[in-house]
């Protein structure tokens, strides 16, 4: 059975989720249906890993910002400037969080002579040769 979502244009849905509460629920939901696979696609490509949170977000954002929609503009391409953006804001997030650094942790005791050291230590060992042999 069609639910009358499914009949109504996008601008009609809107219009309904802006003026009307008690269809509020269901023009939204069908607003949801109708875009969230293309746009959970288009978030694929670009958020990867955070597409179903990004998705998330962007509706939220949809949603808030429903009545600056323009109803003689298609649906489609304003949702996915808003989730351009919720992708943008996400990527931007995570260049700003300062990375810890690598935690200090104490070397194992070892008796070994470290590689560097190994050097010095056979030419060290080497000029002594020579020396004993001298005398």
């Amino acid at each position: 059975m069609e639910r009358p979502s499914e009949s109504l244009e996008d601008a009609e849905l809107v219009t309904r989720c802006v003026h009307d509460q008690r269809a509020a629920q269901e023009s939204f939901r069908g607003l949801y249906e109708r875009h969230a696979p293309a746009i959970l696609r288009f978030l694929g490509g670009l958020a990867e890993d955070d597409a179903a949170d990004c998705l998330q977000e962007t509706f939220l954002r949809i949603y808030r910002s429903l009545s600056r929609f323009d109803g003689t503009r298609p649906f489609r391409p304003w949702a996915l400037g808003i989730a351009h953006n919720v992708a943008v804001d996400r990527f931007r997030g995570r260049l700003r969080r300062p990375t810890e650094p690598w935690p200090e942790r104490e070397l194992p005791q070892s008796n070994a002579i470290p590689v560097v050291d190994q050097a010095a230590h056979r030419e060290e060992r080497g000029l002594y040769d020579e020396a004993l042999q001298e005398l």
